[in-house]
């Protein structure tokens, strides 16, 4: 690791989000350059995770006005319900609601961290 790997480092232990583009821009590289560094340096397991810090007074109120998974099971009832009094099913990403509205096989199985923007 080198001067700009810490400067890399640096960035994105004040901004975790930050995008490739922006690091770029104040490590003074080329994108690609930096994509290449930022993928090294997640490879070496430097980095183990990028995570969030919850602000825990902010997140409680905001959870307890979150619908809870019951309400979704409601929802699901409901739609069979309706499809069998009009004989329509209801749309594709509304049918599972353990999957999120997304097909099994569309899911990314790739577990690695997503690093910054794929977009200059």
């Amino acid at each position: 690791m080198d001067q700009l790997d810490f400067q890399i480092l640096e960035l994105l232990s004040d901004n975790s989000r930050i995008s490739v583009t922006e690091i770029s821009k104040q490590i003074g590289r080329s994108h690609s350059a930096t994509r290449l560094r930022l993928a090294k340096i997640v490879d070496s397991g430097v980095i183990q995770k990028f995570t969030i810090i919850l602000d825990e007074e902010i997140y409680e109120q905001v959870s307890s006005q979150t619908p809870s998974n019951e309400d979704s099971g409601d929802l699901v009832d409901e739609m069979e319900e309706e499809e069998k009094r009009n004989g329509s099913p209801p749309p594709e990403n509304l049918q599972n609601s353990n999957n999120n509205g997304v097909n099994e096989e569309d899911r990314i199985s790739d577990t690695r961290p997503v690093i910054g923007s794929t977009s200059r």
